[in-house]
């Protein structure tokens, strides 16, 4: 674990489900809100900016499908949950955070820009 990670509670594992998204609203070490998406993909959990790169929609709205990939509902793009890259023929990405389980509750980290 890195000790320059902020980490801030997200949620528990109970409120999500495999193959949807959850949406939050959380602030980082300096109080700076970020919304981000969790999702369950074969039970491996990711964190990633609730933001398309496209036209700012809502990736938390999009299902998984695939291992690993959800897909903006606004408009199609597929994102994978691992690094953040859209697909091609597309070139944009978004930000991926570490999450972190203890206890049956869920932690996104905040630090380095991934």
């Amino acid at each position: 674990m890195n000790d320059a990670m902020f980490w801030v509670y997200a949620c528990t594992t109970d409120e999500l489900a495999e193959g949807r998204g959850l949406g939050l609203m959380l602030a980082d070490a300096r109080g700076v809100t970020n919304a981000v998406a969790l999702f369950r993909s074969e039970g491996v959990v990711y964190a990633i900016e609730d933001r398309c790169p496209h036209r700012g929609a809502r990736l938390s709205t999009g299902p998984v499908y695939e291992p690993c990939k959800i897909a903006c509902l606004d408009h199609g793009w597929s994102i994978d949950l691992r690094s953040g890259r859209v697909d091609p023929p597309e070139s944009a990405r978004v930000r991926t955070y570490p999450v972190r389980s203890d206890g049956g509750a869920l932690f996104v980290g905040f630090g380095e820009r991934s």
